[in-house]
């Protein structure tokens, strides 16, 4: 019996995924629009070759101009920030204050009307008793001492 030598390529035959892989690869390639692996990392070179005309420009632009758009900005950003702090700081003791002066003004509220109506009550009786005596005082008179 004589065996039969298997030949194996050089590499192995590519799988649905790498099929796949390659042909978006390939797509992606031919839209220009979408950065490829080599565009983003680059050789020092090719970064100082790059960065050459940005730091060209940036010394034709106007300093005292970005110097205040940046100030007005960050002016800007403090404020709201400031802003929204103190507006809950201000709501948070507002509401504390009101609370407390709340319960101050029932208190108070219930001790005046507690005093009020004490002094109707003893008004009242006092007067319901002046005048049950002044009716009692007639009919005292009206009947012969006996």
């Amino acid at each position: 019996m004589t065996r039969a030598r298997v030949a194996f390529a050089a590499s192995p035959p590519a799988t649905v995924a790498e099929r796949i892989q390659a042909s978006r690869m390939e797509g992606l390639a031919q839209n220009q629009a979408i950065p490829v692996l080599t565009d983003i990392l680059q050789s020092p070179e090719a970064r100082r070759a790059n960065a050459a005309p940005a730091t060209a420009s940036l010394d034709k632009l106007p300093w005292d101009e970005l110097e205040a758009r940046l100030t007005e900005r960050i002016r800007q950003q403090v404020t709201e920030r400031l802003n929204f702090v103190l507006d809950d700081s201000i709501t948070q003791h507002v509401s504390s204050i009101l609370g407390q002066m709340a319960m101050l003004l029932t208190e108070e509220i219930r001790h005046d009307m507690q005093q009020t109506l004490e002094v109707i009550v003893t008004h009242t009786i006092s007067t319901e008793i002046q005048r049950l005596k002044q009716n009692r005082q007639p009919e005292n008179r009206k009947t012969p001492p006996a």
